[in-house]
């Protein structure tokens, strides 16, 4: 009978690890949502197809294309993330390599026994996004946009393990291909690996250790892909530029004050929690002794390096960037190189709460809550994340008190609990019930809301970005065969029937953008600000149209200096376009041609 009850257990245990192997093929998924950003898809586009954007100045003169490797490999290969085959095959490759090591770090370099608890601590830990800072990513699966930095993250779970192994050519050759892909992605980590690995392994590994001068190499010859000039008021203009590209993502006194309060109060919290009296767990006795104590090193490193960049960071953007102006500083992100400290904290509060002596049932708990505060914090109410993440706190360092002073309450939960017969199976069974219904509303927040038929049948493309109007799509798809030209999309939102204006369009065609993108111009001063002026100008533009549903003598005149070309699906018969030639270009789609060039097209 004994037997059969523990056959029937481990059963059970069989198929929560299921349960958890497939909610991190599910997180995998849903997580995939496209290449979106218009700069990259257009970037590839120029790549694969000569001659399309050739009239586009903003992505001719982008310093992206000296930033990553990637790029050339798309010109080389032929073959482009943009094709969401091909992005989604990157996606799961990348997500695989990620999952993968950050499991091998938990496995070997952590106290959480048993696969079960494992998968759990793994799965937690793929689900938290801007954990503690707006716009971070410090989640184990990154959203896959077809960014390179996407790319750069996935690699720096692989470093993290290869450097607690010591395996010193390993990190030297991850290093070197992560700085190739994204140095933002990879910077802080980088650094942070090097250093452990030259103050903890010296002595044995010295040698090995010169090989830092291949990393630190291409460092150098990347960052001469974007000149500085000389100019100290130009330097200056470039780096407001970057400053006002994405404030909160690149600068961090700009982050809201909830999630900086969240940020410094974490910072004693992670001290604390590597205090051998805090975490005797992390030196037990016994041959995991000495991987054990590895990450902890590994953690006082980043704790070290994260409390310094925090505070570099914060000086630098606040004050000392009048004295040295440096924009590529700006670009590199400190929020965005918190990612590791974010993630290494989450770790340390799971570490904490798994080894405390407290039931089952609420280790389950906290872990299932911490799933709970990644989609609660897609809602960005910052006193409800606030509440959430500190209970997560509070219960780790309420039960570290209770265990130090040897107070009896946490053993009496677990005593009752044990005489009401709660298994393990249970419990486990309660965390899929916990973090189930998280898991099914993922799948309406990128794969399913992006989704397009058009798209797919016609370019292989899934994912649109065009307010999901299918005759938008086939009539900017049709442009491709014509030669390039400046183009304008201007359709309306899906929320409130707005007039707006699209670049996406622009990819769809493969025509020459007549609005840039600033965020790939700040080290263009001259292009950046005739983007900003352009989005200044359309605004102005569709301001007149939806008052007065035609357009001004003063935006009719620049349109034709320009030569610009308007794809919507705004009639003609409603909505005035005067000096313009307006042709049909689809069901309900017109063409509004200020170009004085002719349109040339050729047959599919």
């Amino acid at each position: 009978m004994n037997s059969d009850k523990k056959l029937f257990a481990s059963f059970n245990l069989k198929m929560i690890d299921v349960f958890l192997l497939l909610s991190l093929a599910i997180l995998i998924f849903t997580r995939y949502g496209g290449l979106l950003a218009s700069a990259y898809q257009n970037l590839y586009q120029s790549l694969l197809h000569s001659g399309s954007f050739a009239k586009d100045i903003f992505v001719q003169n982008t310093y992206y294309m000296k930033s990553s490797l990637v790029f050339d490999l798309v010109a080389w290969t032929g073959i482009s993330p943009d094709n969401d085959y091909v992005g989604f095959a990157l996606h799961v490759c990348f997500s695989l390599i990620a999952l993968t090591y950050a499991f091998k770090i938990i496995r070997d370099f952590t106290p959480i026994k048993g696969l079960t608890y494992q998968l759990m601590a793994l799965l937690s830990l793929a689900t938290i996004d801007h954990f503690l800072l707006i716009d971070t990513f410090p989640s184990i699966i990154y959203y896959g946009y077809g960014f390179t930095t996407g790319y750069g993250h996935a690699l720096m779970f692989p470093l993290i393990y290869y450097a607690l192994s010591s395996r010193v050519f390993h990190v030297a050759i991850l290093s070197t291909l992560i700085f190739t892909i994204s140095a933002k992605a990879g910077l802080f980590p980088i650094s942070v690996s090097w250093a452990y690995l030259f103050l903890f392994h010296w002595r044995e590994q010295r040698y090995k250790l010169l090989s830092v001068l291949v990393p630190l190499i291409t460092v150098y010859v990347m960052s001469r892909g974007v000149p500085l000039p000389d100019d100290f008021d130009l330097r200056f203009l470039m780096l407001e530029n970057a400053v006002d590209r994405s404030q909160e993502e690149n600068v961090l006194h700009l982050q809201p004050r909830i999630f900086l309060t969240l940020l410094f109060s974490s910072i004693p919290i992670y001290f604390l929690l590597l205090q051998d009296r805090a975490v005797r767990f992390f030196l037990p006795q016994g041959r995991d002794g000495q991987a054990l104590g590895e990450i902890k090193n590994y953690f006082y490193i980043v704790f070290v390096f994260s409390v310094l960049l925090i505070i570099g960071g914060w000086l630098y953007g606040r004050y000392l960037y009048e004295v040295y102006p440096d924009p590529r500083l700006i670009m590199l992100s400190t929020p965005r190189s918190l990612a590791l400290y974010q993630w290494s904290f989450a770790l340390l509060l799971i570490i904490r709460m798994l080894q405390s002596n407290v039931h089952s049932i609420v280790k389950v708990a906290f872990l299932a809550g911490m799933i709970y505060f990644d989609f609660k914090y897609n809602s960005y109410k910052p006193v409800e994340l606030a509440v959430v993440l500190w209970s997560f706190v509070g219960l780790a360092i309420g039960f570290h008190i209770l265990h130090q002073q040897k107070v009896q309450v946490a053993e009496n939960i677990g005593a009752f609990l044990q005489k009401i017969k709660i298994r393990d199976s249970f419990i486990f069974f309660l965390f899929v019930l916990l973090s189930l219904p998280n898991l099914i509303l993922s799948f309406n927040v990128y794969t399913a809301k992006h989704y397009s038929p058009t798209q797919h049948r016609l370019i292989s493309k899934w994912y649109s970005a065009t307010a999901h109007v299918p005759e938008i799509e086939k009539a900017a798809i049709s442009l491709r065969t014509c030669d390039d030209f400046l183009l304008l999309g201007l359709l309306k939102s899906t929320k409130d029937e707005s007039i707006i204006f699209n670049t996406y369009v622009n990819y769809l065609a493969m025509k020459s953008k007549y609005l840039g993108d600033e965020f790939s111009l700040v080290f263009q001063p001259e292009l950046y600000e005739l983007a900003q002026d352009r989005v200044r100008f359309v605004n102005k533009v569709i301001q007149e149209i939806v008052q007065n549903k035609t357009l001004d003598p003063s935006a009719v005149k620049r349109f034709k200096q320009d030569g610009v070309n308007i794809l919507t699906y705004l009639d003609p018969a409603q909505y005035s376009f005067p000096g313009s030639t307006v042709e049909s270009v689809g069901d309900g789609v017109w063409l509004v041609r200020y170009d004085k060039i002719p349109l040339v097209c050729r047959d599919e």
